[in-house]
């Protein structure tokens, strides 16, 4: 046999002869490059938080206790992240400190057993030299071919009439003389073999892989450590072989010992949190998130990923005193984030910028009652995502319930404004608006604002425009935090603080308004957010000073309202009565009164939608003004008020005759009420024939749809429409039916 080894050797060595004869660069022990990424293991045994290093010291005692003529065969188990490679090289670090050695073993990319024998006689035979150890002669002819055939396959394959390639296959598995040879060039001294990432090879691949390992983990002196996720590999054992009954149970003939990491105490998540974030997050903010530290999740990755998102977003929390954030909605957004980006996203927007549907909350009086209501909502926003892993859903909903607990149904100023940090930051603090506003000593001077906004655009490189508008929205969010903690103190002398400071920011906000600084957008979106202020807080007026500043607020954005201009459809769509269970009177009052102050505009808008080509079909895609719709689709507005034929719009429809564009816009209109064109409307077929159910509407507009004879084409169209307006109840008689309309009648009813 050994002859036939070494007559191979001689076919093989010209093509290998550089590799063995030049100068050896040693390959660098693994442990060197662990530390490559923000996931890779962490090594120092002080960073061990999680106490993991205990079970590498036990795993090294296992493999000094057995004899020397015995091999052991360890499985190290953990999910994924739970530290599994470092525990392993700190195994290999405890036995290269004591002369043992060490080789790493990497089957996951291997592609049939061939390959597996090949791969690990590579790894052999270059931790051997590493150590001084030379290769027993039949072990290195054995190491050489492994050599030429990953190295020179192409070559190899004409060589010798492919007798080497052919002939490597099965030279390659250690025999027991070739296992004895090597333990005395050894000399007492042991090789840890780990065999890292077994989990990731190919499902197919890993029941001989792991019986081949088994052939090969058999070789006394050898101690072989294999960390890998238990379930993904009992798993696949079972589905590629069914009649094994147990994937579980074949391990165990497979690994001598098996080590389960255990799951980390609560503590020791923290801790690792904790000494991650320790540069991202001051101590005093690290205090108000220890009691979550229950809700950290137990794989030691994950946490690590929680802490990056910290850092990300470091330069932001930086800018801020630690009293602006609110630190707990900052970890438990990052924590439901990790679980679920889409579901984190419209957790936030339902919960925290629904407005409306936080209030409808808010005023149930029984407290179960609101969290039966919140109970709903969270459900509903997980099965509207729809996560197939249950365990997901379940940490998800454990997570929103206590993130309920935490905010308030009314003082959410602090959350939504940190929970911009995670979209888009504000140009301004709170702090430096506070700033701003003890150097604005005089409301009417707004020249320095003009100069800060400069500044501050050329600083994060952003339009003027823009910071502007981030300006308003920081002043607006400051205004009603002032007014949220007016509501909250208890002392009567801190609440008129508060208003006062609130009322003096009032009078500045007007003053930038209504400043050369401030252009047509800003102000659209001053008046947007302290409508949305008012809404909230209109019914406060039982007390002298919260009535004047109700006053003041109302004056504000009356006087927004004057200044819309040509921008007026954008104020109007915002002027919308508070229904439902928060209604307010007050707020109501005031929108009532605002409203028709533009209604003479929406009213222009409307009719001038017949005049325009396509204009039915903007007016049923929503493209004209809120206000103007509402108008058209009211039976009782202005719009088709006045005597019989005389509303303005039954005059625009009158039109028709001498104005193809109105009949045109008419017969569209209507035709789109039948149902039969599948176009993307603001409003549903249901809804148009409700509104046709109305008489006047519909006969004004059947009488402009059929003003002038219509092509043959469109006949039975048209006949089918009146037919619509016959069954939403109109009188026939009503509806005129002209001779050219009977055209091809006959050849429609034969064919129904």
């Amino acid at each position: 046999m050994l002859r036939k080894f070494k007559s191979l050797l001689s076919i093989a060595q010209d093509a290998v002869k550089s590799r063995l004869e030049g100068p050896h660069t040693p390959e660098t022990p693994a442990i060197a490059h662990v530390q490559r990424n923000l996931d890779s293991p962490r090594l120092d045994a002080k960073d061990d938080v999680l106490q993991r290093y205990r079970i590498a010291r036990e795993i090294y005692r296992v493999i000094c206790n057995q004899a020397a003529h015995h091999s052991v065969r360890i499985g190290l188990f953990g999910d994924w992240g739970y530290g599994k490679t470092t525990i392993a090289h700190w195994v290999a670090e405890m036995a290269e400190r004591e002369a043992q050695i060490v080789i790493w073993f990497n089957p996951w990319s291997v592609r049939d057993i061939s390959d597996l024998w090949l791969s690990f006689s590579l790894k052999l035979r270059s931790a051997l030299r590493q150590h001084g150890v030379t290769l027993p002669s039949a072990l290195e002819v054995k190491s050489v071919l492994a050599e030429l055939r990953k190295d020179y396959g192409a070559v190899a394959d004409s060589v010798g009439g492919g007798k080497v390639v052919n002939a490597i296959g099965g030279f390659l598995k250690f025999s027991k003389a070739d296992i004895d040879a090597l333990k005395q060039r050894l000399r007492g001294r042991r090789v840890v073999v780990i065999i890292d990432d077994i989990d990731r090879a190919d499902p197919k691949l890993l029941p001989p892989l792991l019986l081949s390992l088994r052939e090969l983990l058999d070789a006394p002196g050898f101690a072989f450590l294999v960390p890998f996720e238990k379930s993904i590999v009992a798993n696949s054992l079972v589905e590629q072989h069914a009649a094994w009954g147990s994937g579980e149970r074949f391990l165990e003939k497979i690994l001598d010992f098996q080590i389960t990491i255990p799951q980390s105490t609560i503590d020791a998540r923290w801790d690792l949190f904790s000494s991650n974030v320790k540069d991202f997050v001051l101590p005093q903010a690290l205090a108000q998130l220890r009691p979550l530290s229950e809700f950290l999740p137990d794989n030691p990755r994950r946490i690590k990923r929680i802490a990056r998102m910290f850092e990300l977003v470091s330069c932001e929390t930086k800018r801020h005193k630690v009293d602006e954030i609110d630190w707990i909605s900052l970890l438990m957004g990052f924590m439901i984030k990790l679980e679920s980006e889409q579901f984190f996203q419209r957790y936030v927007e339902e919960t925290f910028r629904d407005t409306q549907a936080r209030l409808a909350e808010s005023v149930m009086q029984e407290e179960d009652r609101r969290a039966e209501a919140a109970e709903r909502r969270i459900t509903n926003l997980i099965a509207a995502v729809d996560i197939d892993d249950k365990a997901v859903n379940e940490r998800l909903k454990t997570l929103v319930q206590r993130w309920e607990k935490e905010r308030s149904y009314w003082h959410d100023a602090r959350v939504i404004y940190t929970l911009r940090i995670f979209d888009l930051p504000d140009a301004f603090t709170w702090a430096e608006i506070d700033q701003m506003i003890a150097k604005w000593e005089d409301p009417a001077q707004t020249a320095h604002l003009e100069q800060l906004i400069f500044e501050k655009a050329k600083e994060l490189s952003q339009p003027r425009s823009a910071v502007l508008k981030q300006l308003i929205d920081a002043l607006a969010g400051k205004y009603h935090e002032r007014l949220e903690a007016a509501a909250s103190v208890f002392l009567q002398g801190n609440h008129s603080s508060e208003v006062a400071f609130a009322r003096a920011l009032l009078a500045r906000i007007d003053a930038l308004l209504f400043s050369s600084a401030c252009d047509l957008d800003a102000r659209v979106l001053a008046f947007e957010k302290f409508l949305a202020t008012y809404s909230t807080w209109a019914h406060f007026t039982s007390n002298e000073v919260d009535a004047k500043l109700r006053e003041l607020e109302k004056r504000l954005l009356s006087k927004l309202l004057d200044g819309a201009g040509d921008r007026w459809d954008e104020y109007a769509a915002r002027l919308k009565p508070n229904d439902g269970p928060f209604e307010k009177d007050e707020f109501n009052q005031f929108v009532r009164a605002a409203k028709p102050a533009f209604n003479e505009r929406a009213l222009e808008a409307a009719l001038a939608v017949f005049h325009e080509e396509d204009g039915a079909f903007k007016l049923l895609k929503g493209e004209i003004p809120e206000m103007s719709q509402e108008l058209f689709f009211d039976a009782e507005s202005a719009l088709w008020s006045g005597s019989p034929n005389e509303a303005p719009i039954e005059r625009v429809l009158k039109e028709a005759g001498r104005k193809p564009e109105v009949q045109r816009n008419a017969h569209h209109f209507l035709d789109m009420a039948t149902g039969r064109h599948q176009i993307a409307m603001a409003r549903s077929t249901a809804d148009l024939q409700a509104f046709l159910r109305n008489e006047r509407p519909s006969v004004a507009l059947w009488n402009a749809a059929i003003a002038q004879p219509i092509q043959y084409r469109m006949l039975s169209a048209t006949r089918r429409i009146r037919a619509l307006l016959c069954r939403c109840g109109i009188a026939e008689d009503l509806l005129l039916f002209p001779e050219w309309l009977r055209v091809g009648e006959e050849r429609d009813g034969a064919r129904e």
